[in-house]
């Protein structure tokens, strides 16, 4: 037996015409017997696939010819080589040294490819003189061979080659037939090749529809509302179990991007199996210093991380202790997939999916693809909410600037008891009277416009003065302000601050006049009311003294909003909580968040929640709500708790701080003020009409006892 590759690469590019004299075998009988196609044909009609048409290309086509061997080599898909998909009667190592060879390359099925004819060789001087470089690396030699193409319209598919151990001669005849045969087998491999195109084009048609559908759902539902944390969940649930086993989201937190993410999201088609990675994301934030973390990874280069199979040591980067290795471990992970969410050039998270051994799942190019693709539609939805956000919060900070613009002026020019305004035209004749300068003056509107502003006026005014000096005064110089007693309606008189504005165009042209006239009879409070307020103010410094006593320093009663301590620099609650009786489990969350991110124990952590919640609840009950922040460094964390409320009066102050359950009714504190001093390291106290700001200071570790200092 030869080996089978050296003998085809052996074959010559166009048929061979030329004779040697020795005595060659005759095939003739081969052509005369066509009807020996006739089995061949049938069976190749049969075939479905490729790899059946080979199949019955060299089996049948050897019992046909009478050959020893034969094989079928086809084009790779880059056109670059030839393949051998079919041998038999070769030696075991051909497909090993001969599997893939140049189709530009010195080869008889190459030559045969590239020119499109026949090659036979009827003994083995046509191998020798036509490819004498290849006749060593022939172990056995075979005598006769052919080498045909495999082309239909036009098209080549590759080529096929037969071996025999006698010398041939081929006549025109046989060669007749061996074209019919290569033909025919050329016609069943084009409609293999066809009908495989046809499949792989349906199945990536429909790998496309799927993966349009996916994202079509996903961004459905990423437009869906303006609460990205909500629609991100949901984009992750929608990825469990299709694409993956489990998911998660997390962001970069805006106010904290040196240090920690905030995991967002977690979704695993087992809820139980959600519930502790939550859990773990919780205790174990991830940390941006570690930069050899996947995720870390993905947020600082803004590159995706694809892990067909995760190595231990990626594990190992991502363990803050042993603990939390043996929780990684839990999840018993295999194939891992984080895509940067980047939008505007900025990475504001990360999107992770990843597989389990369980499953056996290891993801693809094309999920990764698919992947980036959503994480792509993710980021823009989340910077179009960031957006849209800040311009919504610009808009209504700029809407509360104008509304209260508008209610100062709508008090100035109607609300205000103190304040008369009114227009004039050029002759001092009333054209505009508010409410207020009717309220102020006493006479109604329709009793005044049309009038002169002199009527105002006594005649003790009018003989000093006349007032027609005002207005020459605000005319030349802009502004008059003079003060003198004035009249209203019903006969009583007091003290007036008058103040008349000259109102131009942009032509510099005299409009009229705006005149704003104010009570200032009494400047000054009564020298008995300076002397409570400066009584009482002696009383709250009283009772702030007694109180840091009784407590030891732990609660500190603040006369004034600068008395309160300065915010710890690092805000770690982002956008104030509103209070309500749905959003005490926030308020606990947020703070234990913060104080397990800045190293307070679980005891400290839990007395601080305690008194938060206390202090919040309370602010809810008794103050009809308020807002919450939270603040930490690396010595303390700090929750303020504000509301409107009405305050707690000065009287009731001891009892409300000092005594259990005590409440005012109306205050903001109430019912266990007394149990918030006991939980926390300091109690910043600041309550009045306008409502009760309580700052709760707990420090990393406790405080020396104020009894020691």
């Amino acid at each position: 037996m030869t080996d089978p590759l050296p003998d085809v690469n052996q074959i010559g590019p166009i048929s061979s015409t030329e004779t040697f004299p020795e005595t060659a075998a005759s095939v003739s009988h081969v052509g005369e017997g066509s009807p020996l196609l006739q089995p061949l044909t049938a069976a190749l009609l049969e075939c479905v696939t490729p790899a059946e048409v080979v199949q019955v290309v060299v089996e049948r086509g050897l019992a046909v010819l009478g050959a020893r061997a034969g094989l079928v080599a086809l084009i790779t898909r880059d056109g670059q080589e030839l393949e051998i998909v079919r041998t038999s009667g070769y030696g075991p190592d051909a497909l090993s040294n001969w599997g893939r060879f140049p189709l530009e390359g010195p080869y008889p099925l190459s030559d045969v490819v590239r020119g499109g004819g026949t090659l036979y060789m009827r003994n083995r001087f046509d191998w020798t003189a036509r490819y004498p470089a290849l006749t060593g690396t022939i172990k056995e030699t075979f005598q006769a061979s052919v080498s045909l193409p495999l082309a239909a319209r036009q098209r080549v598919f590759g080529a096929m080659h037969f071996s025999f151990t006698e010398l041939r001669e081929f006549h025109d005849s046989d060669r007749a037939f061996l074209e019919e045969l290569s033909r025919q087998c050329a016609l069943a491999l084009e409609r293999a090749l066809l009908l495989e195109e046809v499949q792989e084009a349906r199945a990536s048609a429909e790998v496309a529809q799927a993966r349009q559908g996916f994202l079509a759902r996903a961004s459905a539902l990423l437009a869906e509302s303006l609460d990205y944390q909500t629609t991100l969940h949901a984009v992750a649930c929608l990825a469990v179990p299709d694409l993956c086993d489990w998911a998660a989201v997390d962001m970069v937190d805006a106010a904290n991007e040196k240090l920690t993410l905030l995991n967002l999201a977690v979704a695993h088609a087992d809820p139980d199996e959600a519930a502790w990675v939550r859990e773990a994301a919780l205790r174990y934030p991830t940390d941006m210093t570690q930069v050899a973390h996947p995720v870390v990874q993905a947020i600082s280069k803004g590159q995706t991380v694809f892990l067909p199979e995760i190595p231990e040591e990626v594990l190992l980067a991502a363990a803050r202790d042993g603990e939390h290795l043996g929780l990684i471990r839990k999840m018993d992970l295999r194939s891992f997939l984080c895509v940067p969410l980047t939008a505007r050039g900025r990475t504001l998270g990360a999107v992770t999916f990843a597989s389990t051994r369980a499953s056996g799942r290891i993801f693809t190019p094309e999920v990764v693809a698919l992947v980036e693709e959503l994480a792509q539609r993710a980021a823009i939805a989340v910077d179009n909410a960031r957006v849209l956000a800040e311009m919504e919060q610009a808009n209504a900070r700029q809407r509360d600037w104008l509304q209260r613009s508008e209610e100062r002026f709508r008090l100035l020019v109607e609300g205000v008891r103190d304040y008369a305004i009114f227009m004039l035209d050029p002759e001092g004749r009333v054209t505009t009277w508010n409410a207020g300068a009717e309220h102020f003056k006493g006479y109604r509107a329709d009793e005044v416009i049309g009038q002169h502003f002199s009527r105002f006026y006594t005649e003790d005014d009018i003989a000093r003065r006349h007032p027609w000096n005002e207005l020459e005064i605000a005319t030349r110089e802009g502004r008059y302000e003079e003060e003198g007693w004035r009249v209203r309606k019903d006969g009583s008189r007091f003290f007036a601050n008058v103040v008349i504005t000259a109102l131009r165009n942009k032509e510099g042209e005299l409009r009229g006049f705006a005149k704003v006239t104010r009570d200032v009879t009494e400047r000054r409070l009564s020298e008995q009311e300076r002397v409570a307020t400066e009584a009482l103010k002696q009383q709250r410094r009283f009772l702030k003294d007694v109180l840091a006593s009784v407590t030891q320093g732990r609660l500190l009663l603040c006369n004034e909003p600068d008395d309160l301590p300065v915010p710890l620099s690092i805000d770690t609650s982002g956008d104030p909580i509103p209070l309500s009786k749905e959003a005490l489990k926030a308020v606990r969350v947020r703070v234990s968040t913060a104080a397990l991110t800045y190293g307070l124990s679980l005891e400290r952590t839990q007395d601080l929640m305690t008194a938060a919640s206390e202090c919040a609840m309370n602010a809810v009950q008794h103050a009809g709500g308020g807002t919450v922040r939270v603040y930490g460094n690396s010595s303390a964390v700090q929750v303020w708790i504000k509301d409107v409320g009405k305050g707690i009066e000065l009287s009731n102050l001891p009892r409300v701080t000092l005594e259990p359950g005590f409440g005012t009714g109306g205050g903001g504190i109430g019912h266990g003020f007394s149990l918030m001093i006991l939980c926390c390291d300091r109690v910043f106290l600041l309550t009045g009409p306008s409502g009760t700001t309580v700052v709760l200071e707990q420090e990393r570790t406790p405080p020396e006892p104020a009894w020691l200092k």
